[in-house]
């Protein structure tokens, strides 16, 4: 199958209340409250069957909308074989909804009625049209095809509708996941998080060092580290990764810290430092995987690690979704700096955020 042919086959996966049509004749509504009792107003007017309503809340369980008593998430198994309809902002809340409904066997799962806000480039495939398919026929497997086409999809359309998320937790891919004894580059630990599940992974062997560079979020992987028991397993580095080591301008935000990035003009100055650099500087005889989500810095990152790509040749998991040239570039740098990565993709929100490389060299 070509990426033209995978663009044709990837459909919407977001319902609108302005939609015409609607692709199921009966769903079942994982939501409850005000909004589901609009949903289930809307479309049992257009002839939509609702036979269960359910939700995580403790709170809402056993309550009614419309003489239908809204159940626990578990008792969705016996309609596993229908669609199912989210109602929930795009946020964790909805991840966590999709990863409960795949691990009870749903498969035809939709999101509902949000407004798209992604600027998308209708051009791209004129511009760069190419070196997507070349990268398309380079992904590993069907599903990795499927999920580039859906956020190349979205790119193309500016509707997320088109998205997936995909079938397993973000890093921790099938084939390219850490295991007992890695060693792990961790860039935009964040509060430590990816740390925890790392952890849990590899049975707390090896170790994970956690770049961090704001004060403010330094502070909260140091207190993940303390709170989660890891201070013999994650290092917490206050250092953000780049291809060199200087001092650099830094702006955070305090009301959305995973969104904090380098700027020429930022409110805090910060350390950063390219992987290579670090590697000898720490004396590391091994790195076994590089995990990148540092906030549209990734290219800069690579390059500053192609030494030690080239010669560990780690597993590398790389954030792809905050500049629309990372799509593709980034694969061609890792496929330049190390010939013979096997590539996957992933996505793991129902936003455009979240999407993920995961690449895997076999000389590793």
């Amino acid at each position: 199958m070509s990426l033209a042919q995978a663009l044709d086959s990837i459909d919407r996966r977001i319902i609108y209340s302005s939609d015409e049509r609607l692709p199921f004749d009966r769903v079942v509504l994982f939501g409850s409250g005000r909004w589901a009792l609009l949903v289930h107003h809307f479309l049992t007017r257009r002839g939509v069957e609702i036979p269960a309503i359910v939700d995580s809340d403790p709170k809402q369980q056993g309550t009614k909308i419309h003489d239908l008593e809204v159940q626990h998430p578990d008792q969705a198994i016996a309609y596993k074989d229908l669609p199912f309809l989210i109602l929930l902002p795009p946020s964790f809340a909805s991840y966590n909804a999709h990863q409960v409904l795949i691990g009870l066997g749903v498969t035809d799962i939709y999101h509902g009625f949000r407004k798209n806000a992604h600027l998308f480039e209708p051009a791209l495939m004129e511009w760069v049209g190419p070196r997507l398919e070349a990268i398309y026929q380079r992904m590993a497997d069907h599903a990795s095809q499927l999920q580039f086409a859906a956020v190349l999809k979205m790119m193309l359309s500016g509707d997320d509708a088109f998205l997936r998320i995909s079938d397993y937790p973000q890093y921790e891919h099938p084939v390219v996941r850490p295991v007992a004894g890695d060693v792990i580059l961790d860039g935009g630990s964040l509060d430590g998080d990816t740390a925890v599940v790392y952890a849990r992974m590899t049975e707390r062997t090896g170790t994970v060092y956690c770049f961090e560079p704001s004060e403010a979020n330094h502070a909260l992987l140091r207190r993940t580290i303390r709170a989660q028991g890891l201070k013999d397993y994650a290092v917490a580095v206050k250092r953000g990764l780049w291809k060199e080591k200087k001092r650099l301008s830094f702006t955070y935000n305090p009301g959305e810290a995973g969104a904090s990035r380098l700027a020429e003009q930022g409110l805090e100055t910060i350390e950063v430092i390219d992987v290579d650099t670090f590697v000898a500087e720490n004396h590391l005889s091994s790195v076994d995987l590089i995990k990148m989500d540092i906030e549209g810095a990734e290219m800069d990152a690579l390059n500053g690690a192609r030494r030690t790509i080239a010669r560990h040749r780690p597993k590398l998991q790389i954030s792809l979704y905050h500049r629309l040239e990372d799509l593709w570039e980034i694969p061609e740098l890792i496929e330049e700096i190390a010939p013979g990565y096997t590539f996957y993709f992933g996505h793991h929100q129902s936003i455009y955020t979240e999407t993920v490389l995961y690449a895997t060299h076999p000389e590793h």
